[in-house]
């Protein structure tokens, strides 16, 4: 179940939310902007993470991402503001390199 979840958020990313974004009236370039924010927040957040892993019991990381990630999700499709999902995105990211 879990690599279920895991799969369809990533496909999420690639197919689902570019459509979502542009039904909700937002320019192509800030579609670009919104889903580059989920990749650059984990870019910087991937070996601090990865250290945190080494501290903590990786088990429950994996659980607190995946609970963040659809936390996050929910709230993304409730939202039709710009900076609130270019917010909501990089949080994504962070929740998503808590399971990866």
């Amino acid at each position: 179940m879990a690599t279920f979840i895991w799969i369809f958020g990533t496909a999420a990313i690639e197919f689902a939310f570019p459509s979502f974004l542009e039904s909700t009236g937002l320019a192509y370039w800030q579609i670009g902007l919104i889903i580059s924010s989920w990749s650059f927040l984990s870019l910087f957040l991937d070996l601090p993470l990865g250290k945190l892993s080494d501290l903590c019991s990786t088990r429950n990381l994996m659980i607190l991402g995946l609970i963040a990630m659809a936390f996050f999700v929910l709230i993304i499709f409730n939202s039709n503001n710009f900076l609130l999902f270019i917010l909501l995105f990089a949080l994504w990211g962070l929740a998503y390199n808590f399971w990866v």
